[in-house]
């Protein structure tokens, strides 16, 4: 296929052939370049210069963006398009472009060549302090990237549809779900797939398919589900992200006939490296044009095309390059910190973890400290997923035996000041849609009390205020893909705040329970308490004016009914 550059994204794409489909429509060249013109029109009429654009259906997306680029804006990429992701990065922009017009009047038009050079697109993603990190990438580098991919792998997917799990927003996804196929011919999915069933049934409507995942998503492939209709329909399966397990590869090898293609890459580096696990110790060999080095520290160092930059880029990664120049990951270099003023390797500590018979995969993380707290560097926690053996243990013996386990088996490789105090094992780690764990959603798995605040009392009624953070571990396990706050967990809570203001000896029992609304993470809502009088006390949950639930708790009070 004959392979465009970025800088005629806007050219030659006069043929009334789709480009991209979504349910029920197909989007083709001509409607792309007639939307572009529409709205790069309307955006030559701002001032604005710095956009946020964000969308979740990609030739939305794909059309913003070509039509600010077209209009000389620069784009500012957010990871996601949520309200308060959005309020915090609008201090690297002047304004926001989510609403974009796709049936605009079709008048024939001429767009622009695109310069490779100008400052285009700036990616905004999580910096190691917690502040958005800005990476700035030209056309020329993307452009660059596209070629080595089509290079690499424009033989093995010939003309075939592109099917994507992940996000447009970042980085991977910008290029192998939209900027590649747009300049090598081949229609994309306007929309992401976010169900095995739904990607699988998509992949049978085409003759040949692509899929643009990540490990996470791909490790968790339903083992019970058919893929054998699939086989002939797959031309390659992309995964990046993080590293595939090895047991995952093995599976994707056996039930579809081939290994999922894995990319090594960053933000700031763009794609570093790729491997097919079809055997294992499988390592990876760099990207065409990448160059791959080390200092005396065994760190990564990435030259190419991709960055901008002259000189070479310190990724963080430690590796190992065998005679054959490829290369083995050893982990983070920088995940070094200290406890008790005695440094500490949580790579390594996730490297031991992992060697027992229990754990499958873990994260290791230094939690905050608390608002009471104590010095130091904080506390350890662990994050693990568990084997077989491990959840038998779990559901047999419970988490203290557990636990108990674990740290002695840590012990055998850490003085006991290091090992860690909290522990979580939930069924799978958390991750987002570009399968990466982020440190604030491993250290939302410890958080499970709620912000109260009395907002008015008196003798007979109580007001409170009670906040749920989003990542509040009261709403785990119910329900999952849909989580609400149990009604157990409601009335224990209203029960609990009538101590000390009311004269109770024990909980008797509750009557007259009504649950009218959920209430979710993130919700602050209102509990009001009335004193009803001979160890009665009405609750009732409110958010703004609405009610929530509502019930009578009864009391065993004593015979003085004086205060305790």
């Amino acid at each position: 296929m004959m392979l465009r550059s970025l800088s005629h994204a806007l050219q030659d794409h006069h043929a009334p052939v789709p480009i991209a489909w979504e349910a029920g429509q197909q989007h083709t060249g001509k409607d792309f370049l007639y939307a572009v013109n529409f709205l790069r029109n309307a955006l030559d009429k701002r001032t604005e210069n710095r956009w946020l654009l964000v969308h979740d259906n990609t030739y939305h997306f794909a059309v913003g963006l070509f039509a600010l680029l077209a209009a000389g804006k620069q784009v500012m990429l957010p990871p996601n398009g949520q309200a308060g992701t959005l309020a915090d990065l609008m201090q690297h922009a002047d304004a926001v472009l989510s609403d974009i017009a796709i049936h605009p009047e079709k008048t024939d038009c001429t767009l622009p060549l695109l310069d490779l050079d100008a400052p285009s697109i700036t990616l905004l993603t999580s910096g190691s302090t917690g502040e958005p990190k800005a990476v700035r990438k030209t056309l020329r580098c993307l452009d660059a990237e596209i070629r080595a991919l089509e290079s690499l792998w424009g033989k093995v997917l010939g003309d075939a549809s592109i099917l994507a799990t992940v996000s447009h927003q970042h980085i991977y996804g910008l290029l192998f779900r939209l900027l590649w196929p747009l300049c090598a011919g081949r229609p994309f999915a306007a929309y992401t797939h976010h169900y095995p069933e739904q990607l699988i049934a998509d992949v049978l409507t085409h003759a040949r398919v692509a899929v643009v995942s990540s490990p996470s998503q791909l490790k968790r492939f339903p083992p019970g589900m058919d893929l054998t209709a699939a086989r002939r329909h797959l031309a390659a399966v992309f995964s990046s992200g993080g590293p595939l397990p090895v047991t995952a590869a093995q599976d994707w090898l056996v039930r579809t006939g081939q290994a999922p293609i894995e990319v090594l890459g960053s933000t700031e580096t763009g794609g570093i490296a790729w491997r097919q696990q079809v055997a294992p110790d499988t390592h990876w060999q760099a990207l065409p044009s990448v160059q791959v080095t080390t200092d005396a520290g065994q760190n990564l160092l990435v030259q190419s095309p991709f960055t901008g930059m002259d000189s070479a880029y310190a990724t963080g990664d430690r590796i190992h390059v065998r005679a054959d120049g490829h290369f083995q990951l050893l982990g983070r270099s920088d995940r070094l910190v200290k406890i008790e003023e005695k440094r500490l390797s949580l790579t390594s500590m996730e490297q031991h973890l992992m060697a027992s018979p229990w754990v499958e995969d873990a994260r290791v993380l230094v939690l905050p400290q608390q608002a009471s707290g104590t010095t130091g560097a904080g506390r350890l926690g662990v994050v693990a997923t568990l084997t077989t053996q491990g959840q038998a243990l779990l559901h047999g013996q419970g988490k203290q035996v557990l636990t108990q386990q674990l740290r002695q088996h840590l012990g055998d490789h850490f003085e006991r000041v290091l090992l860690p105090r909290k522990w979580r094992f939930p069924e799978q780690l958390p991750t987002d849609m570009q399968g990466k764990t982020s440190q604030a959603a491993l250290v939302g798995l410890f958080s499970s009390t709620a912000s109260i605040q009395v907002v008015a009392e008196d003798d007979t009624h109580r007001q409170l205020h009670i906040t749920f953070p989003p990542d509040s571990r009261l709403f785990d396990g119910h329900f999952p893909g849909l989580p609400i706050l149990p009604g157990v967990v409601q009335f224990d809570m209203a029960a609990r705040q009538c101590v000390g203001w009311y004269p109770l000896d024990t909980f008797s029992r509750i009557d007259k329970l009504k649950f009218q609304e959920p209430v979710v993470p993130g919700d602050t809502i209102t509990l009001s308490l009335q004193n009803m009088g001979n160890g009665q006390v009405h609750f009732s949950y409110a958010l703004d004016d609405k009610p929530l639930s509502s019930g009578r708790i009864v009391f065993k009070t004593s015979s003085s009914d004086k205060p305790l």
